[in-house]
């Protein structure tokens, strides 16, 4: 399964340092358009969850993707400066993807 992605919200998490070390400490909110297709979520390393697919046969449906926290500053690059960006999720749950369609080289998008 494969989504556009059209806009974004960022959240940031600041917990108790003696919080549970399996809360996000980041999340993506991504839209196509209005609708809700996905929440990335950004993970301490040895913390990521296996990604899913919520909801599947309702009209609330969206993905679910899990990423070590230091993928955070890649995926918002991608956000912000390529056009268009996808996200998707494997349906066997395996994981999920962050991704553009086949770009020119050299052509400097956000520079």
């Amino acid at each position: 399964m494969q989504s556009e992605v059209t806009r974004y919200d960022l959240d940031l998490f600041g917990w108790k340092s003696d919080a549970n070390k399996s809360w996000s400490q980041a999340s993506i909110v991504c839209y196509l358009n209005n609708d809700i297709v996905a929440y990335i979520k950004f993970y301490k390393p040895g913390h990521v969850p296996q990604s899913s697919y919520v909801n599947p046969t309702g009209s609330d449906n969206y993905m679910q993707l899990g990423f070590e926290l230091s993928m955070l500053e890649p995926v918002l690059a991608m956000l912000r400066y390529e056009k268009p960006v996808y996200v998707g999720i494997y349906t066997s749950g395996m994981g999920g993807w962050v991704c553009t369609n086949p770009e020119p080289v050299g052509e400097q998008e956000g520079v």
